[in-house]
């Protein structure tokens, strides 16, 4: 990327907002041990059902488990899995694309229709399968 649509895109405030935000999530996904002294699975028999308090920043669920661990321990895996459909379509889709790019004629026509059918389909239909 040249330097004149970094300075553009550094300038959007919209777009320093949501990364900024995106940046916070993945820093608190990833620190989250660090950060709260409950373990996530830990269940307390006096602190069921707690609110909000400074021991408890979201309160606590009714086993008594600390439900802010929970949230970005569950965002943590989240991430992951973003990630790794990420790299699997990565590592399907660029020898998939090289491959009609650079075979070209009927093996560029007969991946396309492929794609065009897998495309053809709702992803809903998809996940319900």
């Amino acid at each position: 990327m040249d330097r004149r649509k970094l300075r553009v895109l550094l300038r959007h405030k919209s777009a320093m907002a949501g990364l900024l935000i995106l940046m916070l999530f993945v820093l608190l996904a990833c620190t989250v041990d660090l950060i709260s002294p409950h373990d996530p699975l830990e269940m307390s028999a006096t602190a069921k059902e707690q609110g909000p308090s400074a021991t408890y920043w979201f309160g606590t669920d009714n086993s008594g488990r600390d439900i802010f661990t929970r949230i970005w321990i569950g965002a943590r895996v989240s991430l992951l899995i973003g990630i790794g459909c990420v790299l699997v379509s990565m590592g399907i889709g660029i020898p998939m694309g090289a491959i009609a790019g650079y075979a070209g004629g009927k093996t560029d026509m007969v991946l396309s229709r492929i794609v065009d059918l897998m495309l053809a389909f709702p992803s809903i239909l998809l996940a319900i399968c």
